[in-house]
């Protein structure tokens, strides 16, 4: 679905819910692959020349002046406010192993304003979002000196500049008032990179939209982020722990060299990656409760009798 490239309006869920092809009735839901805008953010060149036949000169070209269009849009950062829902809930302790975390942006373009490559066209029928929700479980990012948060405010000027085994974003050099403003950033180790962030034939899969018409909401379409991973506890020891989780939303833009399956520019285990992070929370990962299917199944075998009910007699 391609929307209108437009000004951020208090109502834009509710306009953009009127505009999608066919709006689901009360109590429904409609899923779209994505909503790509009529232009992704980016510098355009507005070039526009005709030929004039005239007889007996042949045809004479006239061009008009070249115009240029900067068509704007979220970068380095996002209002809060845009964050309609993020689960598990932050600082939140349960069970979540079964449950894909996620994030509900109450801007339906955003996920697709962008590319990850700087200036490319995206495509209207398999848009890939330059924006994807990564959690990463404790001793996966660094976190910052002192603190339990691996959030890290810099300029955007401190961000893209070179660092001797650190990889960012590949971005061309923005606007002077851009490079003095502030972004928040999180760094990971290289392997975490490899191992978390999902390929480029993944990103499409875990973002969507969802046109929404509920009665006690109205009518919205959102767009939301799915992570890659369940949350699970700390299973590496007899007795399951608990495991603190943070959930990232970063954006991808200017690492298209590095994504899988097949990288232009491997990343390396000695290497460390800065990403910018538009929203972030933690939350802990506890042990189910209750039995597990394997659990339950382990149970009914060991208290099997000789002559076991759930078998068979033998021939």
């Amino acid at each position: 679905m391609i929307g209108p490239h437009r000004p951020q309006p208090p109502a834009w869920p509710q306009l953009a819910f009127a505009r999608t092809p066919a709006t689901p009735s009360a109590g429904q839901i409609q899923f779209y692959d994505g909503y790509v805008p009529a232009l992704t953010a980016g510098t355009y060149t507005v070039d526009v020349s005709q030929q004039i036949e005239v007889p007996g000169f042949g045809a004479i070209p006239y061009h008009a002046p070249t115009q240029t269009v900067v068509v704007e849009g979220p970068q380095f950062a996002i209002d809060p406010t845009l964050v309609h829902t993020a689960y598990p809930p932050g600082g939140a302790s349960d069970a979540y192993s079964e449950q894909l975390p996620f994030v509900v942006l109450g801007d339906p373009e955003l996920p697709w304003e962008r590319t990850i490559k700087p200036g490319d066209i995206p495509s209207p029928t398999a848009p890939v979002p330059w924006l994807a929700l990564l959690v990463f479980a404790e001793g996966e990012i660094e976190l910052q000196p002192g603190s339990g948060n691996p959030v890290r405010t810099c300029t955007v000027a401190e961000l893209l500049a070179p660092q001797p085994n650190v990889v960012k974003p590949a971005l061309p050099a923005p606007p002077a008032d851009v490079l003095a403003s502030q972004c928040q950033t999180i760094t990971i180790p290289g392997e975490t990179f490899n191992a978390v962030v999902p390929q480029m034939g993944e990103l499409p899969l875990l973002a969507h939209c969802r046109a929404v018409s509920n009665p006690a909401e109205g009518d919205l379409l959102l767009s939301v982020l799915l992570a890659n991973r369940l949350p699970v506890p700390d299973t590496r020891n007899v007795e399951i722990a608990a495991l603190r989780y943070y959930a990232q939303l970063v954006s991808l833009e200017g690492f298209q060299d590095s994504l899988g399956p097949n990288p232009v520019t491997p990343i390396t285990p000695q290497q460390d990656v800065q990403l910018v992070t538009l929203y972030s929370w933690s939350f802990t990962s506890i042990a189910d409760p209750g039995l597990s299917f394997s659990q339950l199944v382990q149970g009914l075998i060991t208290s099997e009798k000789p002559t076991p009910a759930l078998r068979l007699p033998p021939a």
